[in-house]
């Protein structure tokens, strides 16, 4: 017989501790989203001339921060994926057939 292997103490089950957990996520990641929305508005906004030289390099600088943020994004995600998975995993139980 399989049982989970992460224990309610509380009876309630895990569903609702799991569905807690993503509730929290997804408020502090629409929370980012409008702050960052937000920041790049009043950039926008309050933008004037520069009238400034920009250096060939910079392009190449942005685009090596750009990559390196994805990347990181996906590493970090893989992270949390596989801690969810591990909560839906099952395993046997020793003793038992």
């Amino acid at each position: 017989m399989y049982m989970a292997c992460n224990r309610d103490v509380s009876g309630k089950g895990l569903l609702p501790q799991i569905s807690a957990k993503l509730t929290l996520v997804v408020h502090v990641l629409r929370y980012a989203f409008w702050v960052l929305s937000a920041s790049v508005a009043i950039l926008i906004v309050s933008s004037s001339n520069a009238y400034a030289y920009i250096d060939p390099g910079y392009g190449a600088l942005l685009w090596q921060l750009l990559i390196a943020s994805v990347f990181g994004i996906l590493f970090y995600a893989r992270n949390i994926i596989s801690k969810i998975k591990s909560w839906f995993k099952t395993t046997k139980m020793t003793g038992e057939e």
